[in-house]
């Protein structure tokens, strides 16, 4: 038996009473999370394009996308539920495998697993528990596909691109009933539609999110066409020509399946604050300091971020310039810093294109420079210099930034970050958002995911 059939026959074969407790609590807060960032991010920038042209299209009324309310057909509307979730990369991360301290990083796995496995449960009439394990499993395979290879953010895919489209697959492979041959083959065409690299992240475009939300959409066109009978690669993951020899270097195929069947990857890293996690660290420092100082931003002369010398060239250090984009301002150091010191906070409402553009934001984001760090660990440390020669400073000491596996969000911070996000959107009701909010508690004794999907259109 491969490896391909050892996955395969875990996504399909695990009962539900395989879980922890704390397997399954740790699903229900990426569904909380995911479903809350899936609302806030209805409107976000871009959005409107891709749904102007998914109602061009038209066609069966198969699944829902959440908010706008339009039934179209299911891979389409997951895509749109994906790309809605990412717009604000306010999602959880990961899940993050094997504990903190090893280092090997799934990437954005919930952005493309969770909506998909909504939109298919939706589809399918599943139950709460289906929906559950598809969230588990479909979340298991593609964080160890992603870990299975070693991410250069300079010169490798994007596992949002790649290894979520086949969490996709496998997702939409159980939940639509297919057997062993036919998610091998629904595996094998869906590595002909993988794609995604990190480019978009220095350009700050908005296919940032798109190629996570094609995931979603390819990984549940590769099941119904294998379902139909159609082929796909017989050994799509280590054989010949497959993804791992046509996608990946540095391979370390043993961390497929470490511990299958006995450890599931589900320990997300819920985001307390909106943007890319590298800016949190930043955003804690500024925090710090605004917190415990009157800081008039008028009189800022200098703002120095201080990093690991490794991290000093990469997307996030760019200047921040009249008329950069929603998307980069999300990925963005520069702005992640000068947001704080003018505003007080980093909230969903500073990450809008107006807010982005703000004429006083930008030029503060202009006096921000990155230099190595002055501290022997190479630790985040943020230094504010005035123009009378004060200066304010604060270094991040933690290992891990807030949300991580070291500094999980409490159940308060994961329910405050639900309203906020529900809030920020204005589109679904309270008094629907609370019946979403009880029903992922008890998500177990839920007949049919639909109940959900119902509560949660403008």
């Amino acid at each position: 038996m491969t490896m391909t059939h050892e996955l395969i026959r875990n996504v399909l074969d695990t009962r539900f009473e395989a879980f922890s407790k704390e397997n399954i609590r740790d699903a229900k807060n990426q569904i909380l999370d995911l479903i809350a960032v899936t609302v806030s991010g209805a409107d976000a920038p871009g959005n409107s394009v891709v749904l102007d042209l998914m109602r061009q299209w038209g066609g069966r009324e198969e699944a829902t996308i959440l908010v706008h309310g339009d039934r179209i057909p299911l891979p389409n509307a997951a895509m749109m539920n994906s790309l809605q979730c990412r717009s604000y990369d306010h999602e959880a991360v990961g899940p993050y495998p094997f504990g903190q301290n090893e280092g090997r990083f799934a990437g954005h796995v919930e952005s493309t697993t969770v909506p998909c496995a909504l939109s298919v449960a939706e589809y399918a009439g599943a139950s709460g528990k289906d929906f559950i394990s598809a969230v588990i499993l479909g979340g298991d395979l593609a964080a160890r596909i992603a870990i299975a290879e070693e991410l250069a953010f300079t010169n490798s895919f994007d596992p949002c691109g790649t290894a979520n489209s086949f969490g996709a697959t496998g997702i939409a492979c159980r939940l639509l009933g297919l057997n062993e041959t036919q998610m091998m083959n629904a595996l094998g065409i869906q590595v002909t539609q993988a794609s995604g690299g990190f480019r978009s992240l220095w350009d700050g475009v908005m296919t940032f999110k798109y190629y996570g939300a094609t995931a979603a959409r390819n990984g549940i066109i590769s099941a119904l066409l294998a379902q139909k009978g159609f082929t796909g690669l017989k050994d799509p993951l280590l054989g010949p020509q497959g993804y791992f020899a046509c996608f990946c270097s540095n391979i370390h195929p043993e961390f497929l399946t470490r511990d299958l069947g006995k450890e599931f990857y589900t320990k997300g890293m819920h985001k307390k604050y909106p943007s890319c996690y590298a800016n949190h660290n930043i955003i804690e420092c500024a925090l710090e300091i605004v917190g415990h100082n009157h800081i008039n931003v008028d009189d800022i002369h200098e703002i120095t971020i201080g990093l690991h010398p490794d991290k000093l060239h990469n997307f996030g250090n760019q200047p921040f310039i009249p008329g950069d984009s929603q998307q980069k301002a999300l990925f963005n150091q520069h702005y992640a810093a000068a947001n704080v010191l003018l505003r007080k906070s980093s909230r969903l409402e500073h990450y809008t294109e107006e807010a982005v553009q703000a004429p006083e934001v930008v030029a503060l984001a202009g006096k921000v420079k990155a230099v190595a760090s002055r501290q022997p660990d190479g630790q985040v440390e943020l230094t504010i210099k005035m123009r009378d020669g004060r200066e304010y400073s604060s270094v991040y000491r933690k290992p891990q930034p807030h949300g991580y596996p070291l500094f999980p969000l409490t159940k308060e911070e994961l329910t405050e970050k639900y309203w906020n996000n529900i809030h920020f959107s204005g589109k679904i009701s309270k008094n629907n958002a609370k019946k979403v909010f009880e029903m992922i508690e008890n998500l177990e004794d839920v007949n049919d995911t639909n109940e959900i999907v119902k509560l949660l259109i403008a």
